[in-house]
């Protein structure tokens, strides 16, 4: 059985941010008070990874991409965020500007976005709250089901590893 627990991910990558825990007052979206930035990071057709940090930099993303990214990456897709400029000195980085349109071709990070819903609909229906300080857990949880979705008995996958 292969542990792909720390197997980086290679291929065409989806990175992106979204924003957990918190009131929703006033603000909304990127830099909403009270609210926990996590970086997401999809291999597309494949697994996932997670990281909750405490503000969004170039410097603290370039160091996410590089602690979960192989040498087998062919190309990074992110948004228009000013932060991921850097990304393309260290890989073939190509944005999309979601203003304008959310696909061109292969450049989407629809794939992304679409693990961002699964977690914030656990949230709603059934964590029901999500502190900062368990936030990282609640995500090693989603990164573990979204990881193993397509095995066909993960239990006994679970109780073997246990």
């Amino acid at each position: 059985m292969k542990n792909t627990l720390f197997e980086k991910l290679g291929g065409i990558l989806e990175m992106d941010e979204t924003y957990v825990g918190g009131k929703s007052h006033g603000k909304h979206g990127r830099g909403a008070s009270g609210k926990t930035p996590v970086v997401g990071i999809l291999q597309r057709n494949g697994r996932v990874v997670f990281s909750a940090i405490n503000e969004i930099t170039s410097e603290k993303l370039e160091k996410i991409l590089i602690d979960a990214a192989s040498d087998e990456v062919e190309l990074v897709i992110t948004d228009e965020l000013t932060a991921y400029k850097a990304i393309g000195k260290l890989f073939k980085h190509k944005r999309i500007n979601h203003s304008v349109n959310y696909v061109r071709g292969i450049l989407h990070t629809n794939g992304v976005e679409n693990v961002w819903s699964l977690l914030k609909r656990s949230i709603i229906g059934a964590y029901h709250k999500v502190s900062a300080d368990y936030l990282p857990l609640y995500l090693a949880e989603l990164a573990f089901r979204f990881n193993n979705r397509k095995e066909s008995n993960l239990f006994t996958r679970v109780l073997q590893q246990a």
